[in-house]
């Protein structure tokens, strides 16, 4: 809404995926900062379970970066050494 302009529109809907539509809990349009704009907040319930492993890329870009190279080879010999112990293939130094 803007009062100034006399102008005024509306979000007539909210889409969400199906797959998510059992795990909204709130859906509201609440006041925000913009006082040309209202926003929408969307609460969602998260079921706990088991995480997969998960994807990690590195950056390359941080191999041309000599503050990173340096802290990583200050550093890499205690870290190597934590990571004796874990039997995990995925989580090895």
């Amino acid at each position: 809404m803007s009062k100034a302009l006399k102008l005024s529109s509306r979000i007539d809907y909210f889409l969400v995926p199906q797959l998510l539509t059992n795990q909204v809990s709130q859906l509201d349009s609440i006041v925000s900062i913009d006082p040309d704009l209202n926003a929408v907040k969307l609460q969602l319930i998260i079921p706990q379970g088991k995480r997969g492993p998960g994807l990690w890329k590195f950056n390359n870009s941080l191999l041309e970066d000599e503050d990173y190279i340096k802290l990583i080879e200050e550093n890499f010999p205690v870290i190597s050494e934590k990571c004796l112990g874990i039997e995990d293939e995925r989580l090895k130094c």
